[in-house]
């Protein structure tokens, strides 16, 4: 007879083991987040520091706290147990994945990018979200250099780090790769906090769940999400919009074209890293 109370055990057990897997990181990061948010109150009149530590700045905020988060979560993840015999961070897992392969990841990043950022914009959810207008109004205010390394370069380090390098990871040890790529993209989506990123975010961790379920490389989704943002924030610029409000007919064409190449790619991801289902 099947004894269901060690069943519900079982399950019960799963499931506060999940729950875990998803809210230490995220407590981990609230937590540093809002003790570098602190720093004003120390710095924040010192009128000899440099433009690079204002701390009056959300953004560069946001980046120091992204840099503290980094060496914690390689810290994790180095110190955790693991099933796989290859090293999950260094060389080894660099060159673990060809260079041809990066070049195709980064471009699925950027076209992707375009594509939900555009269809997001065409169903009037952008234009309705305040705290997503609050965000980009943000966004937009900071130094081009700052763009680049904050939003295309340090937070999509930290993101991956966190949503693929420990959350679905852990999730998939327990479960299967399908149920670890909702559950972190989900867990990815509410933490942007807005509903138009998060749809976005949601859409694009799944993306970025399938790329580390067939390379089992953290590299490949960090070079697909920094694409996707240095991308953004180069097309974000007042050159760009000038020059694609000049030209707006050819943007269904780049967008198919887009479209079309995102499809292959993820194709030949699918062939090439088949042994890794």
């Amino acid at each position: 007879m099947i004894n269901i109370v060690r069943i519900e055990r079982w399950i019960l057990k799963k499931i506060l083991y999940t729950v875990w897997d998803c809210i230490y990181p995220v407590a981990t990061y609230l937590l540093i987040t809002s003790l570098v948010f602190l720093l004003p109150t120390f710095f924040g009149k010192a009128d000899t520091l440099p433009p690079v530590l204002d701390f009056n700045n959300a953004m560069i905020i946001n980046s120091i706290a992204a840099i503290i988060l980094i060496f914690i979560w390689v810290g994790i993840i180095c110190i955790s147990k693991t099933s796989e015999k290859k090293e999950p961070i260094g060389m080894a897992a660099l060159f673990s994945t060809e260079l041809k392969d990066y070049v195709f990841i980064g471009w699925l990043g950027i076209s992707l990018g375009i594509c939900l950022s555009v269809a997001v914009s065409i169903f009037g959810i952008s234009e309705q979200d305040e705290a997503f207008k609050q965000v980009n109004e943000l966004i937009e205010s900071q130094p081009f250099w700052l763009k680049i390394a904050s939003v295309g370069i340090i937070i999509p380090i930290q993101e991956e780090l966190m949503y693929r390098g420990l959350i679905y990871k852990n999730i998939e040890q327990r479960y299967n790769h399908i149920k670890a790529a909702v559950i972190s993209s989900m867990v990815f989506a509410v933490m942007h906090m807005n509903l138009s990123q998060g749809i976005y975010a949601f859409l694009m961790g799944l993306v970025m769940a399938f790329i580390y379920q067939k390379t089992k490389n953290i590299y490949a989704c960090i070079t697909f999400h920094c694409s996707a943002n240095i991308f953004a924030v180069f097309v974000s610029t007042n050159t760009v919009k000038g020059f694609l409000m000049e030209n707006a007919y050819v943007i269904p064409a780049v967008l198919l074209c887009m479209l079309a190449s995102s499809y292959v790619v993820i194709l030949y991801l699918h062939k090439e890293y088949r042994r890794n289902i």
